[in-house]
């Protein structure tokens, strides 16, 4: 199911997020600009303990990235240029 979220958040970047079968959010974060983005999300109702990130870009395919450890549903990444990070929470 496709959830709501600002499709548009800051110049550049471009986010779609969709909810899965339990309580998993996946979200698509696309930073179309030439430099890196720092992004914050916030997930309402969601108290995950973590989020697992894939990243894709010119040189890199689905490249598993750190784990991030987020606060009360709200975790900061950061997103590189030209490129498309997928989040999904644990």
């Amino acid at each position: 199911m496709r959830l709501a979220v600002t499709a548009n958040p800051r110049q550049n970047v471009y986010l779609s997020a969709y909810k899965g079968s339990g309580s998993r959010v996946v979200i698509v974060a696309v930073n179309k600009g030439t430099s890196q983005a720092s992004q914050q999300f916030t997930l309402q109702n969601n108290n995950s303990p973590g989020v697992w990130a894939w990243l894709t870009d010119a040189s890199r395919n689905l490249a598993s990235q750190s784990r991030i450890t987020g606060t009360n549903g709200s975790f900061t990444a950061q997103l590189p240029a030209q490129s498309v990070t997928t989040f999904v929470t644990g």
